[in-house]
């Protein structure tokens, strides 16, 4: 990508436009579009395009990935990484984070399936037997 196009933050940092991703193409290989705060939209021969972020935890370098473009917008992953780094700011590694959240949402989604369960089971419904499922 020519760098003329490159946009410059505040801080002086080049960043993407939404301009730079959406033309961003598969190459022969794997590539990376920096934008700022380990923040890069990483490119893959077939064409898909994750947002991704590398960062040090605990001495060790990591990656944490955001999700896909266009689902994931460049607007959207920049608020996902000043979170990221708010976590890291606070001694917190932000993929342990991530996979917290992801489990406090499938317990909640079990609850509520439980619940509709115990429900469903309380009104009788349960008493039916197997062959009165089939046709």
């Amino acid at each position: 990508m020519p760098q003329s196009h490159a946009v410059r933050s505040i801080c002086g940092a080049l960043v993407l436009t939404d301009l730079q991703v959406r033309k961003a193409k598969p190459a022969e290989r794997d590539y990376k579009l920096a934008d700022s705060g380990g923040l890069y939209l990483y490119v893959t021969r077939k064409g898909a395009k994750s947002w991704r972020m590398k960062y040090r935890f605990a001495d060790r370098e990591k990656q944490l990935v955001f999700g896909l473009y266009p689902e994931v917008t460049l607007d959207t992953t920049r608020k996902l990484r000043d979170e990221a780094r708010q976590h890291l700011r606070d001694f917190r590694d932000p993929a342990v984070e991530k996979r917290k959240r992801k489990l406090a949402v499938s317990a909640a989604a079990m609850k509520t399936f439980e619940k509709l369960a115990r429900t469903w089971h309380a009104l009788g419904a349960g008493a039916c037997s197997g062959r009165d499922l089939q046709p």
